[in-house]
């Protein structure tokens, strides 16, 4: 496919963009003299119909005509608070809500996609990201959590959730319920050893494991 045909499905990308509210797309273009290419920086918001908001970062390097994804993009996702009063989180607080999310929506299918395809694709999974957390645990388990748990928690991988903390002075501050739940998933990949695909089976039945009990806490905190 060559630069004109790939350029008009960026266009009508942006298009897709502006006749929807909770999708934005942001994009910028440099030149690579070294590789005689040009790179095109390309971000995703996305805001899900579960209240959370998600940015996908992505890098398009084009080359010979064609387009080239040149990383898996990176995810990061928070709760969308922008009604939230401005005193119930100090900046530095909304800064640390955002987390990173280990997410590969279907890794083989999208190889077989053109890119912004892709990128239209990875848009409606996380637009509706509740439908979409019944086949990816990981995503379970963030959805399961909210903008109080997100405070503390840096990233949602495929080994399990994780702090960024690891100095025990510091891992104090960390709720215990929080530090609870990344030590279950450290243990089970001390475990496990070297994660396998039957692994991988048991640490996302895990996620399923303690999302739901995450859900059920809260239930019951509510109805107090």
């Amino acid at each position: 496919m060559g630069i004109p045909s790939e350029r008009k499905a960026l266009e009508w990308l942006h298009s897709i963009c502006q006749d929807n509210e909770w999708l934005t797309l942001q994009s910028s273009e440099s030149f690579d003299e070294g590789n005689n290419s040009t790179i095109i920086d390309v971000d995703l918001t996305v805001r899900s119909i579960s209240n959370r908001v998600y940015c996908v970062a992505m890098g398009i390097e084009v080359f010979d005509g064609r387009f080239r994804e040149m990383f898996d993009p990176t995810i990061i996702g928070k709760m969308d608070l922008e009604d939230v009063p401005n005193e119930e989180f100090s900046w530095h607080d909304y800064d640390k809500q955002w987390c990173k999310i280990c997410l590969d929506i279907g890794h083989q299918e999208k190889r077989d996609l053109p890119i912004c395809d892709q990128m239209v694709t990875l848009a409606l999974c996380l637009r509706d990201d509740a439908s979409t957390a019944k086949q990816i645990p990981l995503l379970d388990l963030f959805l399961a959590h909210d903008e109080r748990e997100y405070l503390w928690i840096s990233g949602y991988f495929l080994s399990g959730p994780e702090t960024g903390v690891y100095g025990e002075k510091e891992q104090r501050h960390i709720p215990l319920e929080i530090r609870a739940l990344c030590h279950v998933f450290a243990c089970l990949n001390d475990e496990l050893e070297v994660i396998t695909l039957d692994g991988y089976a048991d640490i996302n039945q895990r996620m399923r494991v303690e999302a739901e009990k995450i859900r059920r806490k809260k239930r019951t905190l509510s109805q107090a």
